[in-house]
């Protein structure tokens, strides 16, 4: 029985040493994902929404938090383990120069995306930004104006959503909208409201490649190359245009 014993004994050392020297699994990255009326939702149901599930069924381990873009921002700066979602580092340098110092690193392009100055289908397109001076106009909450527009003297009103920006312009009460491409146009089509329209000229972000941006760390570095690799599959596949919809311009 004592030898039993023994044997039990070292048995139980020999495994806990095992355990003590096997890698802990590394945990969930999290992901901070910026609400978007029409393509990324706390519900679950838009166009990123099922973006990410895709990726989570092949494999990819991260937990997601949909909020604000600027909610979104400020978790990512105090979380150093954190991702971004949808975003680009030109975008999130332009709208937040503290971000600079701030060691990052994206994905592969997803889609491309524009953020355009939008004006009623029935009104002159605006071609230049000088052109905005004087003028009323609405900005998601989270963009700084100052940065995009410069010294431009314009009235510049913050909105929560796409609804709200196109039902003032439509109602005339804005000469001019800031907004995505293609989000607003998708916002408009559900709401069965006029498309707006825009200069193909005139864009503060053009074609920016929309990505998973994180901080630069070990485990991030690993979790951005298995995105990559499901993110080629899909678009090789023809999956990530059916998932993105008919407007999405998939990044070659």
């Amino acid at each position: 029985m004592k030898r039993k014993l023994v044997g039990l004994r070292r048995l139980l050392q020999c495994l806990m040493l095992l355990a003590a020297l096997m890698p802990a699994e590394a945990a969930p990255v999290q992901v901070y994902a910026i609400a978007l009326d029409y393509r990324l939702s706390e519900d679950g149901t838009k166009h990123y929404n099922r973006l990410l599930k895709a990726f989570s069924e092949r494999g990819l381990d991260f937990k997601v938090l949909v909020r604000s873009l600027k909610r979104s921002q400020i978790s990512l700066k105090g979380d150093v383990e954190s991702c971004l979602f949808p975003a680009t580092i030109n975008a999130m340098v332009t709208n937040d120069k503290a971000l600079e110092n701030v060691s990052l690193i994206a994905s592969d392009s997803i889609d491309q995306v524009s953020l355009r100055v939008l004006t009623d289908s029935s009104k002159e397109r605006i071609t230049g930004i000088d052109q905005l001076a004087g003028k009323r106009i609405a900005i998601l909450n989270g963009l700084n104006p100052d940065l995009l527009l410069g010294d431009i003297d314009a009235d510049v009103e913050p909105t929560p959503d796409e609804y709200v920006r196109l039902k003032m312009l439509n109602a005339g009460r804005l000469d001019a909208v800031l907004g995505f491409t293609p989000d607003i146009l998708l916002a408009a089509e559900d709401l069965g409201l006029p498309v707006p329209h825009y200069s193909e000229d005139l864009a503060l972000f053009k074609d920016e490649g929309a990505s998973m941006v994180c901080h630069d760390t070990e485990l991030n570095r690993a979790f951005v190359s298995q995105f990559n690799r499901i993110l080629k599959d899909l678009k090789a596949s023809g999956d990530l245009q059916r998932i993105l919809g008919k407007y999405a311009v998939i990044a070659q």
